[in-house]
């Protein structure tokens, strides 16, 4: 019965008061401490807490407050009203997930890198990539490291034709190349929504970012394509591309 009371949320000292009045009906703070075996100067601070759980009242005898258990019974209305207040805290905790959370993910960004190889892996590179499409609300993607093609391998093209430029018109993105100077005479697919400007700036490895996807890739033998999820890490990027767009120069001034 005891260990019952305590899992329920009774102190030790609680169960075996309470536990000790049900056996002798009523009892002055004298009476329960010697029922009780408790050797306690806190006995009204433990009578007070029983009674503010609706578990224990008092009544007066001539100067004599005398102590009486609620019945058993009442221990389930005391669990209905913890369940109760249970409920309302978790409402309430509800409506302040959403700005925790927000805290906790600056605090704590998630952080998952992966490594693909070959044309293969960048292809599902790319599809990891455009599936963050929803996360970005500007839905533009700025590439950085876009050199002559003759500097890439036929299937890099290709997967460039007949998949990546295709999706990206798809999904409706924006698009902003920043191009080498040496490839600046070579005719450039013109994709939908799509700019090219140019750096004097030679760079077979390529950058893009869309929502918290940074995506890296090494495009000529051996092919690597590098996967960072991280939100803080894709905006300090996109920071830096926007800033190469800006000074980047279209091909009139050049």
């Amino acid at each position: 019965m005891l260990e019952v009371l305590k899992q329920i949320g009774l102190t030790s000292s609680e169960a075996k008061v309470y536990f000790a009045l049900l056996e002798t009906g009523k009892n002055t703070a004298a009476g329960i401490l010697a029922k009780a075996k408790l050797n306690s100067g806190r006995i009204y601070d433990i009578l007070t807490s029983l009674e503010n759980k609706g578990l224990v009242s008092t009544v007066k005898e001539g100067k004599v407050s005398i102590f009486l258990p609620s019945p058993p019974e009442r221990v389930l209305d005391y669990l209905n009203d913890k369940i109760n207040n249970v409920e309302k805290q978790k409402k309430e905790y509800k409506k302040t997930l959403p700005e925790l959370k927000k805290s906790y993910d600056n605090l704590h960004p998630q952080t998952n890198v992966e490594v693909y190889m070959g044309v293969e892996g960048q292809k599902t590179a790319y599809s990891i990539l455009f599936a963050e499409d929803k996360k970005d609300k500007e839905k533009e993607i700025i590439i950085q490291g876009i050199t002559e093609k003759k500097r890439y391998p036929q299937e890099v093209l290709d997967l460039l034709r007949f998949y990546v430029y295709k999706k990206r018109r798809e999904l409706k993105l924006k698009v902003k190349k920043i191009v080498d100077y040496n490839a600046r005479k070579e005719k450039m697919y013109l994709e939908d929504n799509s700019e090219i400007r140019y750096l004097p700036f030679t760079s077979t490895t390529s950058m893009q970012i869309l929502g918290e996807i940074t995506m890296v890739q090494f495009p000529v033998e051996p092919i690597i394509t590098l996967i960072i999820r991280n939100k803080r890490i894709a905006e300090d990027y996109k920071k830096q591309l926007k800033f190469l767009w800006k000074i980047a120069k279209r091909w009139k001034d050049i």
